[in-house]
């Protein structure tokens, strides 16, 4: 029986890593505020929530347009 260690990437059952989730879980965070924000005319805070959500998402290659 072999055991992971605690440094070790879990995988979920659709193969995709536990901190790709968390990254997923967060961004998506960021955009329903950007979304609301945005909704009630306040878009200065709009862009901050856009802004972070880029940061979260730096370095992924679906999103190098």
């Amino acid at each position: 029986m072999t055991f992971l260690s605690p440094s070790s990437t879990a995988l979920n059952l659709d193969g995709s890593s536990l901190e790709d989730d968390a990254v997923l879980f967060s961004t998506r965070a960021f955009a329903l505020d950007a979304l609301l924000q945005f909704q009630s005319g306040k878009f200065d805070q709009c862009l901050t929530a856009l802004q972070e959500c880029l940061k979260r998402k730096a370095g992924d290659p679906k999103e190098g347009w």
